[in-house]
């Protein structure tokens, strides 16, 4: 149904978009206006390239806001398997003391795509001098 209002916004039944205004928290009566304004302008949704360009179209603050809401979840969705794979690595049979801190820590440097710069890292520290 989601995917329907993603791709379709022109085609998509008015009676549905309460489903989606309960399950995302946003008002059902400001969605099905701007919906049945949108799909009563008519507009030629077949010349439209992709979605992302047919959503930049489309008028209306509280559908745009739904449509991002919708494609919002299967990042987050991505994000949270692919921590729970790196805490079950972390959290092998080997490794099942580890405080919260610690595998908070672990997990950060496990998800993240940060690169440290070393040279810089390097070079900010004093050196040790000699007695």
């Amino acid at each position: 149904m989601a995917g329907h209002f993603i791709r379709e916004p022109f085609t998509f039944p008015v009676e549905k978009i309460k489903d989606l205004a309960a399950t995302f928290g946003l008002s059902r009566h400001a969605l099905e206006d701007e919906l049945m304004d949108v799909q009563g302008r008519g507009q030629a949704h077949t010349a439209q390239r992709s979605s992302s360009e047919l959503w930049r179209n489309i008028p209306g603050q509280n559908l745009r806001l739904l449509c991002s809401k919708v494609l919002s979840i299967f990042g987050s969705t991505y994000i949270c398997g692919r921590t729970f794979s790196a805490m079950t690595r972390i959290k092998s049979r080997f490794r099942v003391g580890l405080t919260d801190c610690n595998l908070q820590s672990q997990l950060h440097c496990a998800v993240t795509s940060f690169e440290p710069d070393f040279n810089k890292l390097v070079c900010s520290r004093q050196h040790q001098m000699s007695h």
